[in-house]
């Protein structure tokens, strides 16, 4: 009889599977910052997105009596996964390599691991303790490797370059804890609510970062 896979390495899995798709999306936000400013590009990301979303805000609020306390619950969230999150994460990609950004999202499942021993007080095993340190050490070398470089870069005359690369990779890293501070927050807050289900926190959160970062963006084209 085939051993059952437990619920934490599936959940793992998908920590891993996700990190690989943002991976990939790395390539491809890379080449959109290039052409669309960051907040630009994520206020038509989120209002054409909240546009979709809007009848089903009416929908849900028909079905559900969603309480004070369980708005604030989604609204946090969103602010901390889908507004300083991705601002964080754009703006470090517009300025590093897509290579390097994809490197240190690998980091996101150990990073969330971490944050769930040290905040939700979960079980974690020393191998996976042993993992997130040789992780965070890898990182930390990826995050500061152009200095490595400086040496023959101010020979090339492109020390500006290295900064603006290790001043992404911090942007970035701080992006992705940002991400990671979201998903322990939504799951000590909001997971296995009966009424905010996942579908439903998205549909808000979705709709409430639209409406921030529409005075990012024109802020954004007016000052650039």
């Amino acid at each position: 009889m085939p051993a059952r896979i437990s619920e934490r390495a599936i959940a793992n899995i998908v920590l891993v599977l996700a990190a690989s798709i943002w991976g990939f999306a790395t390539v491809v936000i890379k080449i959109t910052v290039a052409e669309v400013p960051p907040l630009t590009f994520l206020m038509l990301r989120f209002v054409s997105s909240a546009i979709i979303l809007i009848p089903f805000i009416f929908y849900i609020l028909k079905r559900h009596k969603i309480n004070r306390i369980r708005y604030k619950h989604i609204f946090t969230a969103s602010l901390l996964g889908h507004i300083v999150a991705l601002i964080l994460i754009f703006l470090g990609i517009e300025r590093t390599t897509a290579v390097e950004a994809s490197l240190i999202t690998a980091f996101t499942p150990l990073l969330i691991s971490a944050m769930g021993f040290f905040i939700l007080k979960e079980t974690i095993k020393r191998n996976e303790i042993e993992g997130t340190l040789l992780a965070f050490l890898g990182t930390l070398i990826i995050v500061f490797s152009p200095l490595i470089l400086a040496g023959n870069a101010s020979e090339a005359g492109n020390l500006q370059v290295i900064r603006n690369s290790v001043i992404g990779n911090i942007l970035f890293l701080c992006g992705i804890t940002f991400d990671s501070l979201y998903s322990i927050y939504t799951k000590r807050h909001l997971a296995g609510d009966k009424i905010v289900t996942p579908m439903i926190q998205i549909v808000f959160s979705f709709v409430f970062a639209a409406i921030v970062f529409i005075p990012l963006g024109i802020g954004e084209q007016i000052f650039l």
